[in-house]
């Protein structure tokens, strides 16, 4: 396995339309198990975070937008509110004094009815008009540096997972490089519903422990798994122990060895 093909059979399995003819008859399905249990996809969402992210797209609202889905999570339930209620209200009797009341029909049989659509969380969310502001100044995405478009991605995916606390997210963090301050912030999203996988080609520091890395390449290594880092022990050409295995192991990774030869998968699990 590789990096190409644990990405798209990750995001496949949560693509409605990644299942075609083609793949029913000669590929297998994606599956993905959590602690040995198949995740549940009505439960279960990825959202990701690139640096390619489109902020300029993403701000116009569509239907993949990660500032949609912190809107609507936002909103959620807004027409119960006293001042939505109150601002319908006022759209009844609008079209009732200004517009039905003036509507003047020779005709016995025919008449039209006129009424103004209903505010609710999702007539609001289209209705929103969003600018991005930078330090006070209206600015856009090439005003923004590297971390700045990368936590700008983490900070709404935490809070699209704090406003849907009955869910349960995956968050895909795929980019070049992982520095100080993105990973500080990755560690920061402490939370129960929220699972945060990194793929990376360089880390400024070493952020590698035993609890936390899984070595994708000619073959998965989890350093977690005991049995694989028995293995590979028994197999070595040096005569070291498993604690030292590790060690070296996690050496190499934090000196940037898988930087050019290995695909490298960094993945932290929130407790």
């Amino acid at each position: 396995m590789n990096i190409y093909e644990f990405k798209k059979g990750l995001i496949g399995y949560f693509d409605k339309s990644s299942m075609s003819e083609y793949q029913s008859e000669v590929q297998r399905e994606y599956k993905i198990n959590f602690n040995d249990l198949s995740m549940d996809k009505k439960l279960w969402n990825i959202l990701e975070v690139s640096h390619n992210y489109d902020l300029n797209t993403d701000i116009k609202l569509g239907s993949k937008s990660l500032l949609l889905k912190y809107f609507e999570g936002m909103l959620t339930d807004i027409e119960y509110s006293d001042e939505v209620n109150t601002i319908n209200g006022l759209l009844d009797l609008l079209a009732d004094e200004s517009i039905i009341s003036n509507m003047l029909f020779t005709n016995e049989t025919i008449d039209f009815n006129v009424s103004f659509q209903e505010l609710n969380s999702k007539v609001l969310t289209k209705m929103l008009c969003i600018e991005l502001l930078k330090e006070e100044y209206e600015a856009n995405f090439y005003n923004l540096d590297y971390n700045e478009i990368i936590i700008l991605q983490l900070d709404l995916i935490e809070n699209i997972c704090r406003q849907n606390k009955n869910l349960k997210y995956i968050c895909l963090v795929d980019v070049p490089k992982v520095t100080d301050e993105i990973f500080k912030k990755i560690n920061f999203m402490d939370l129960l519903n929220l699972k945060t996988i990194i793929i990376a080609n360089d880390f400024e520091n070493n952020y590698f422990d035993v609890t936390n890395t899984l070595l994708i390449a000619e073959k998965m290594i989890d350093l977690y798994d005991e049995e694989t880092i028995y293995d590979l022990t028994m197999n070595h050409k040096l005569n070291i122990s498993m604690d030292e295995m590790i060690d070296h192991i996690i050496k190499k990774l934090s000196t940037k060895f898988t930087n050019i030869t290995t695909d490298l998968l960094l993945n932290k699990l929130s407790n």
